[in-house]
């Protein structure tokens, strides 16, 4: 799970929600034990509660120090804290309830926010007397150690960094908008809240903060060399090593002490060493690595294990899964389906190994199976390991591989049913939303490997009677599935619906956000209002496809730009104030979208991000089309100004070589822009730039033997919208409406056909199927046969649509939760669907076609 994804999962089972909205059993208003005083005003932001003396301004940065707590001890920890500091006048803030320090401490909460229950803002001359009174406060409590800060003294939770205490922002060599402080000179710098700890270079810190900000010498040496890390989490890392003595390879597992919580209670040491016995009672078993070593060093328990060769079953599927690449041949889809067959015995009879020893797994996923050359199975993570007839759930759980209830060997038993069908569906993850889906899965996995009737009936029935309500039925009425389907509906039939079903998920009474969209919204000020996950993309993808956006949602987002807060937001068209100008300027209120232009004019000079979702080239473009409907030419001359900025300052910058390739967040954004100021100014310049971009996009795009063009992240060959192929593909025909390129020319068949393929995982704008059809639609005019495409993927969008309560909602980014935001989830859906049926983009925002 991507880092924040757990964070905003756990209050609510269907819509990624921010931490303070989770009221489990037991919750604790933290706020309560803190009394009013005469004097301080006490403010709730976000999971926060600050206090501080009534007109006291804090100062802009300074020494900073955190106070960690456990959930079982932590209101006496806030008890005593708040009593000092209230005594004191200094100001703090805390997290304002158990449930969200409880939620900060789960296995795939942020690291760097680890530990970070009570923060306070000392002025420098209380410094030294606040951090030893709160040691002598607080000597023998602990808490998860916070990892970007340094511990005051050994025995207390008291930890301190320098940097920022009120927020501004800058931007990194390589583009980032980040939080900053003041440097030496007075400038704003990047202030890294951030694993491990830093330390700006000009600060010189009073002797006795020097020796606790200096890195302990251990007692004896770490007996293992890391070579690299495999992966992170809260509750510690995993890590390729080698032992030192031996030099033999192993894997190394940390588990941070109080870190990584379960809903159990329990941490990271405790899960390591209930895998430490269970890796003991299983040693033997041939499918599981052996346990080499298990010991404590420093306040972190280490497991190592045997190193277990291949690539984990994700990995696997993602590498030969024959409808995840395009025009595969009848060899290849036989191939994998009896290579999968192999694999899946194999991993049954592993599972059946391990409950021969009265131990279940509880745990089974693809991420938890390697699979090696010769589909030799490994099973991985042993943490959640329990008796085969416990019957209490596991604490931990992969969405969509655990039922809701049962023993644990049954739970086994579902994970390997729910394995077959991800074999050939990779889509599990929505089982948690809508078990019923699985038969709809099923029927379509039949029909595009040619598999017998009945294949999966057996899976099916496993998995539960939710699941198996559809066996040797088709897709589900109602969800489009197939043109001319038994209830006659089609996917254009679909549009009607979704924009009703859009409208029907506002919440105009909710002042945090409009509509449900992924974690992205929650985490910049911009982003609740913004065009790619918030309330302007839902509202903009109504108005286009020909539906009112209600009135109610409108004055929301009106109140919503009002804010103080955003002063400080994001100036980037798709993340930030930008997009909220754009949208008002295309209804018609001007004086509303003047009032967003601040953190354009405020930024376009002095951003270091080239790209179209959040830097120069989405405000350059927003100003170019903005200038004229607001009658400013100033916006004309900052557009020119961005232009200007991207041919001298960001494209020849070293830090920009490497952006990811496509039209979000690479070089085929500012291409866009670029292409559009030639339009309207006719300077040729202007497109010689625009085709530089492009070719530097494409120059991060490889080939295969079918032909098929992707770009290149890391390890992942990628075809999509925001990052990938077909947003290169978009800027090339940008170019080629005006200038031939014979390189461009020929390489957009190649970009566009890494997503002419059967299986995509999510059903978005930016990273799925809705951003192929967007493209492939746009691009008609220049491929063979698209129109087959445009029609498979809108015909399949229904294996990613869920029907509940009259409304069609649609799982966003990872499957787990639904999201109605324009880029991963139904208004982009419904934007696709709409373009499908008009065969028209003229108005799309990331084109940057045809006029307001």
């Amino acid at each position: 799970m991507r880092e924040a994804g757990e964070l905003f999962s756990v209050a609510d089972p269907d819509y990624f929600e921010p931490p303070e909205r989770w009221r489990p059993e037991g919750d604790l208003d933290f706020a309560a034990l803190v009394p009013e005083r005469e004097g301080w005003t006490r403010t709730l932001k976000g999971p926060w509660c600050h206090l501080r003396r009534t007109g006291a301004r804090l100062p802009d940065q300074g020494w900073k120090i955190h106070v960690s707590a456990r959930p079982e001890d932590a209101a006496d920890v806030l008890r005593e804290v708040a009593a000092f500091c209230l005594d004191r006048g200094l100001a703090f803030k805390f997290l304002s309830r158990s449930a969200i320090l409880r939620a900060y401490g789960l296995k795939f909460a942020p690291r760097a926010a680890s530990g970070k229950f009570i923060a306070l803002y000392p002025p420098e001359k209380d410094l030294l007397p606040a951090l030893d009174a709160l040691h002598g406060l607080l000597a023998g409590r602990h808490g998860p150690y916070v990892l970007s800060d340094r511990r005051w003294r050994e025995g207390s939770p008291v930890y301190l960094r320098y940097g920022a205490f009120t927020s501004q922002y800058t931007y990194t060599p390589a583009g980032s908008r980040v939080l900053a402080m003041r440097g030496p000179e007075g400038e704003l710098v990047h202030d890294p809240r951030s694993v491990p700890f830093r330390l700006p270079d000009w600060i010189s810190p009073p002797v006795e903060i020097q020796d606790a900000l200096r890195t302990p010498e251990p007692d004896e040496p770490f007996p293992f060399a890391v070579e690299r890390a495999l992966q992170f989490s809260n509750g510690g890392g995993v890590y390729a090593a080698r032992r030192k003595e031996t030099g033999r390879e192993v894997v190394l597992k940390e588990a941070r002490s109080h870190a990584g919580v379960d809903r159990d209670g329990r941490d990271a040491v405790d899960r390591a060493r209930h895998e430490d016995g269970v890796l003991r009672r299983l040693a033997g078993v041939a499918a599981v690595p052996d346990l080499l070593d298990s010991f404590r060093y420093w306040e972190h328990h280490y497991l190592a294990l045997e190193k277990a060769e291949g690539v984990n079953l994700q990995n696997w599927v993602a590498g030969r899964h024959p409808f995840i690449r395009h025009a595969p041949a009848a060899g290849e889809v036989d191939g994998y389906r009896e290579q999968a067959e192999r694999v899946l015995a194999r991993v049954a009879a592993a599972v059946a190994d391990v409950h021969a020893h009265g131990l279940a797994h509880r745990d089974l996923h693809p991420g938890n199976i390697v699979v090696d050359d010769d589909l030799t199975v490994r099973l991985l993570d042993f943490e959640m390991s329990a008796a085969l007839d416990e019957e209490e759930p596991p604490p931990l759980a992969y969405p969509g591989f655990a039922p809701r209830a049962g023993t644990a060997e049954a739970r086994d038993r579902h994970a390997l049913a729910v394995l077959k069908l991800w074999l050939f569906l990779p889509l599990a993850p929505l089982y948690a939303l809508d078990p019923g889906k699985a038969a709809v899965h099923a029927a379509t996995a039949v029909d595009w490997f040619g598999l017998p009737e009945g294949y999966f009936d057996d899976t099916l029935r496993t998995m539960g009677p939710d699941s198996s309500e559809g066996v040797g039925r088709g897709p589900a009425p109602g969800t489009g599935a197939a043109p001319g389907a038994a209830d006659g509906t089609g996917p254009l039939d679909l549009i009607a619906p979704l924009a009703g079903s859009l409208a029907a998920m506002a919440d105009p009474a909710r002042s945090d956000r409009l509509f449900p969209g992924d974690p992205d919204q929650y985490l910049n000020t911009a982003g609740p209002a913004g065009l790619a996950h918030g309330a302007t993309g839902v509202l903009w993808a109504l108005h286009a496809t020909g539906h009112e956006p209600p009135a109610a949602c409108e004055r929301w987002l009106l109140d919503f730009s009002r804010r103080a807060d955003t002063a400080l937001a994001s100036p980037g068209l798709w993340d930030g104030l930008t997009g909220l100008a754009w949208y008002w300027a295309l209804r018609g209120h001007h004086e509303a979208a003047r009032a967003q232009l601040a953190p354009l004019v405020r930024d376009i000079g002095v951003t270091t991000d080239p790209s179209l979702f959040s830097g120069i080239a989405g405000m350059g473009l927003a100003a170019l089309a903005l200038g004229p409907v607001l009658g400013d030419e100033r916006l004309d001359g900052l557009a020119h100004r961005a232009a200007h900025r991207i041919r001298e300052e960001l494209l020849p910058s070293p830090h920009t070589e490497t952006l990811p390739a496509g039209l979000m967040r690479g070089w085929s954004g500012p291409a866009v822009f670029l292409t559009r100021l030639y339009e309207t100014t006719g300077e040729s310049a202007w497109l010689d730039l625009a085709a530089r971009a492009v070719h530097r996009d494409l120059a991060r795009c490889t080939g295969d033997t079918s032909g098929t063009l992707q770009a290149v992240d890391g390890k992942r060959r990628l075809p999509y919208l925001a990052t990938g192929g077909l947003g290169v593909a978009l800027a090339a025909d940008a170019v080629l409406r005006h200038r031939d390129d014979a390189a461009l020319r020929a390489a957009v068949p190649g970009l566009v056909a890494g997503a002419r393929v059967r299986f995509m995982a999510d059903a978005g704008v930016f990273s799925g199927r809705s951003g192929a059809l967007l493209a492939m639609v746009a691009l008609e005019h220049r491929l063979d046969d698209a129109g087959e495409s445009v029609a498979h993927h809108a015909r399949d969008l229904s294996l990613h649509l869920v029907e509940r309560d009259g409304l069609l909602r649609v799982p966003g980014s990872g499957g787990v939760r639904f999201s109605a935001d324009l880029a991963t989830g139904a208004a982009g859906v419904l934007l696709a669907l709409a373009a499908v049926r008009d065969r028209s983009l003229e108005s799309l925002p990331f084109l940057g076609t045809g006029p307001l």
